[in-house]
C-alpha cells in the first residue's frame, strides 16, 4: 500500500481533486476527518520534548529548518492513553464536521469503528499507515495502489512524512490565487453556511497562504519525487493536461472517462456535488479563476495584496493595485471585530500596531534584501 495526501488551504479545491482521484480504481481516499491524528502528533512531540504546549494553526510558520520536528514522525510514540484521546479526538472531529451540513463529503463513525479495531501503540510512523489501512477497510476497498485522504494545512508535515515513509507517499499541494480563497472564505455562501455568519482575519488568510507557499519552494526544491505543486487555476483551464501530469506524478494511467464529473460521488455513495461558495460553480470552470474580482471590495483588496504581495509575484499571481494604493490601503484597514472567529483572537491577528508594524518592516526587507522565506 502507498499512501497519498492532497494538501492545502481552505477553499483552494481539494475535494473537487480527492474526488476526482477517488474514481481511480488504483486510488482510494476520503475526504478530511485525519487531522486529528497531526493534533494529538504535535502534542505528544511537545510534552516529549518538555516544551510549553501551545495549540496554533497549523501552517502559521516555517519549520523546515527545525530538526528535531523533521523525525516527528519516526520518533513520536503513541501510547494507550494517547490512542484514546485520537480516538475521541477524530469522532469528535468528524461529528463537528457533520453537524455543519451539507452534503456527506466526510467520512462517518465507521472510520472510528474501523481504526479502533487495529489501532495498536506504537510509533507514529506505524499509527499513521495503520489508520490509512483504515480507510481501505472503511471504504470496503482493498486492491488499490494508493490510499490516502485530503486535508488542510498539514505543510509543516510532509518533510516528516516523505523522510519516514519514502517512496511510499506522494502528496499533491494545491496552491490557488490567496485573493480567491481569501474572498471564497469571508464573501461567499461558505461564510453563512458552515462559517456560522463569521470570518477569517484578513490576517490569518494572508500569513498562511505565504507560509504554504514558503514550504513549496522548500519541497519542491528538496523532495521533487515525493511533492507535487498543482495550481488551481491550471486545473480549471487545462484539465486535462494537468490530470496527466498528476497521473504521470503518481505512475498509474490515465483514462479521459477519468475527467467525468458526474461519476464524483460522495462517501455515501450519492452523486457528489461542488461545495463552491458561490452558485453555478460546476467541475472544470474558468470562471471560477476571477470570480474573486467582482466580489472583492478595492481597499480590502489593496491591503491584501500588501500582505501577500511578494509571494505573489514569484507565484506568478499578478497584484492589481499600486504599491502606493497597497500601503495606504493596509495603514487604514479595519476589521469588524464582532464577525471575526473568537478561537482567532488569542492569536495576535488583528490590526492592531503591532501586526502592522511587523507587516512593514516585512514588506520593507524583502522588497530590499535577498531572501527565500520570513
Amino acid at each position: 500500500m502507498k499512501i497519498i495526501i492532497i494538501n492545502g488551504l481552505y477553499r483552494s479545491g481539494k475535494t473537487f481533486i480527492q474526488k476526482l482521484l477517488d474514481v481511480h480504481k488504483d486510488i482510494t481516499m476520503i475526504s478530511h476527518g485525519i487531522v486529528s491524528f497531526f493534533k494529538v502528533l504535535e502534542m505528544i512531540y511537545f510534552k516529549d520534548k518538555n516544551y510549553t504546549i501551545t495549540e496554533r494553526p497549523f501552517c502559521l510558520e516555517f519549520l523546515g529548518n527545525n530538526i528535531e520536528y523533521k523525525n516527528i514522525i519516526n520518533d513520536t510514540f503513541f501510547d494507550e492513553k494517547n490512542i484514546s484521546y485520537l480516538l475521541k479526538k477524530i469522532q469528535k472531529d468528524i461529528a463537528n464536521d457533520l453537524s455543519l451540513g451539507g452534503d456527506k463529503t466526510r467520512p462517518g463513525d465507521e472510520l472510528v469503528l474501523e481504526i479502533k479495531k487495529i489501532l495498536t501503540p506504537g510509533k507514529a510512523k506505524d499509527i499513521f499507515e495503520l489508520i490509512c489501512s483504515a480507510i481501505s477497510k472503511y471504504r470496503k476497498i482493498n486492491d488499490s495502489v494508493y490510499v490516502g485522504f485530503s486535508e488542510q494545512n498539514l505543510e509543516q508535515f510532509i518533510e516528516p512524512l516523505i523522510l519516514g515513509f519514502g517512496d511510499k507517499i506522494k502528496i499533491i499541494q494545491i496552491i490557488r490565487d490567496p485573493r480567491a480563497i481569501f474572498t471564497s472564505r469571508n464573501y461567499g455562501s461558505y461564510v453563512e453556511k458552515k462559517g456560522g455568519g463569521k470570518i477569517h482575519p484578513m490576517l490569518l488568510v494572508g500569513r498562511v497562504w505565504r507560509t504554504s507557499v514558503n514550504y513549496k519552494w522548500y519541497l519542491c526544491a528538496n523532495y521533487s519525487d515525493n511533492f507535487y505543486p498543482l495550481y488551481y487555476e491550471k486545473l480549471m483551464s487545462q484539465p486535462e493536461n494537468e490530470l496527466k501530469n498528476i497521473y504521470a506524478f503518481l505512475g498509474i494511467k490515465f483514462s479521459e472517462d477519468l475527467m467525468d464529473i458526474s461519476k464524483l460521488k460522495n462517501d455515501d455513495g450519492k452523486k457528489w456535488i461542488n461545495n463552491s461558495s458561490f452558485q453555478g460553480v460546476k467541475g472544470f470552470d474558468v470562471e471560477t479563476i476571477d470570480r474573486w474580482k467582482k466580489i472583492l471590495p478595492d481597499d480590502d483588496l489593496a491591503a491584501f495584496e500588501y500582505i501577500c504581495s511578494y509571494e505573489m509575484i514569484r507565484e506568478g499571481y499578478k497584484t492589481l493595485t499600486s504599491v502606493d494604493r497597497q500601503f495606504e490601503s493596509f495603514l487604514t484597514f479595519k476589521e469588524n471585530v464582532n464577525r471575526i472567529k473568537k478561537w482567532t483572537y488569542k492569536y495576535n491577528l488583528l490590526f492592531d500596531n503591532i501586526e502592522k508594524e511587523k507587516e512593514i518592516f516585512r514588506h520593507y526587507y524583502l522588497n530590499h534584501f535577498t531572501t527565500n522565506e520570513i
